[in-house]
C-alpha cells in the first residue's frame, strides 16, 4: 500500500476558511493538486493509496483528513473545486470532536484530530 502524507501547517482547520485560502498565502490548492497527483492516473485511480492530509492552523486540535482510494466512490468532478469540497465536509464534520476522536465523513473519507507528530 501506498501512503502519502503532507502536513499543511498554514491550512485552516475551518472549512469557510479553507476554501478562502485558495490562492493566498496558505496555499489550500495544494491539497487539492496532493490528492490528484497521489489517488488518480489517467482513466482511473491508483489502487492500494491512503492519503491523509493534516491541516494545522486551528484555535482546538489539527485535523488529519484520510482519504482510501479504493474506498471512495462519489467525487462529484475531478477538479480543485471537487476535491477541496471533500476536505471542507470532512472539516465540516468535524466540528465538536475532543482530542484524538475519529469520525467518518463518507465513504473512503475520515477525519480525526491527530497530527503527525
Amino acid at each position: 500500500m501506498r501512503t502519502f502524507v503532507l502536513r499543511a501547517r498554514a491550512a485552516p482547520t475551518d472549512s469557510s476558511k479553507l476554501l478562502a485560502s485558495v490562492g493566498g498565502d496558505a496555499h489550500a490548492e495544494i491539497l487539492a493538486h496532493t490528492l490528484m497527483n497521489a489517488i488518480f492516473v489517467a482513466q482511473s485511480h491508483r489502487p492500494d493509496v491512503v492519503v491523509y492530509l493534516v491541516l494545522e492552523s486551528t484555535q482546538d486540535y489539527s485535523r488529519t483528513v484520510r482519504f482510501e482510494a479504493d474506498a471512495m466512490h462519489e467525487l462529484n468532478g475531478f477538479n480543485e473545486q471537487a476535491l477541496l469540497g471533500k476536505v471542507a465536509k470532512a472539516l465540516d464534520a468535524s466540528r465538536g470532536m475532543g482530542k484524538e476522536e475519529t469520525r467518518p465523513v463518507e465513504s473512503g473519507v475520515t477525519v480525526q484530530t491527530i497530527s503527525f507528530e
